[in-house]
């Protein structure tokens, strides 16, 4: 499954050295110039299962296999990727179930009167539904910035069942760490650290999947920090404000029943 060494990228939409000579002049950004922000997606990068449309089918990604990193927009797959954790959501996302073809619905705050309903209907069972029978999925966002070789790219990571415990134990060591400052100390923001995330086989009674791992990316937590005065310390705090004014929208267009996220055999997402 999922190999443990550095990023790799199967997919190059142009070799580097073919690019390098291109000179665009004074039309360098041409045609942008009234696209706001609010009309850009922010990919995911989701986890292939040995059922993705991007492991076998019509749709095949040459190079992909089961325990890599997808990138839903661009279509590149990896082994592993650096990333800085940004700004984290927690939502309740609707799909519909996979026996009646399978989707992304929506998402609802976690106290929206539609989820609430949907708790009192179920009678203390995590099994959630809406009035239309479609279910309700517990889910982290994790809005990230990713330090790829082109250079830093947003994007989003979604944790749903097995791997909602991935992300509560790095959050949790995160959170731990303090550093001093003045006669005190404090934690760093989020967007301070520099983490590893790649994939581990997990099994349970209904069989073998993959799961995400995130590990600080020089191996502890201190030694990830990012330098603050850092291009992409910047960048990462300015996601932030991104996706709190609405404008850092995620890319749920990309996201479909079969791949990454929503395949893994524990729960069906």
């Amino acid at each position: 499954m999922a190999k443990a060494s550095a990023t790799k990228e199967i997919e190059k939409k142009e070799p580097a050295g073919e690019l390098a000579g291109f000179d665009y002049g004074a039309d360098a950004g041409a045609g942008y110039e009234n696209v706001g922000q609010d009309e850009f997606s922010i990919p995911f990068i989701s986890l292939l299962q040995s059922g993705s449309p991007q492991v076998k089918g019509a749709n095949k990604i040459e190079g992909a296999s089961e325990g890599m990193l997808f990138n839903t927009v661009t279509g590149e797959v990896f082994d592993t990727i650096e990333f800085i954790p940004a700004y984290r959501t927690k939502e309740m996302v609707e799909w519909i179930p996979r026996d009646k073809g399978g989707g992304y619905v929506g998402s609802y705050p976690m106290d929206d009167p539609v989820v609430e309903k949907a708790k009192a209907n179920a009678g203390g069972s995590r099994d959630l539904k809406t009035d239309a029978g479609n279910d309700l999925v517990e889910t982290v966002y994790l809005y990230g910035i990713h330090l790829s070789d082109g250079g830093p790219v947003p994007i989003v990571i979604s944790f749903t069942s097995t791997k909602l415990k991935v992300w509560r134990n790095i959050v949790t060591q995160l959170n731990m760490f303090q550093i001093p400052q003045g006669d005190r100390r404090i934690n760093p923001p989020l967007f301070a650290h520099r983490l590893k995330l790649g994939s581990k086989d997990e099994s349970n009674p209904k069989g073998d999947f993959s799961n995400f791992t995130i590990e600080p990316a020089e191996g502890s937590v201190r030694e990830s920090l990012v330098d603050p005065a850092s291009a992409e310390y910047t960048v990462a705090r300015d996601l932030v404000d991104l996706v709190k004014s609405g404008a850092g929208r995620a890319a749920t267009e990309t996201l479909t029943p079969e791949g990454g996220d929503e395949d893994e055999v524990d729960a069906g997402y």
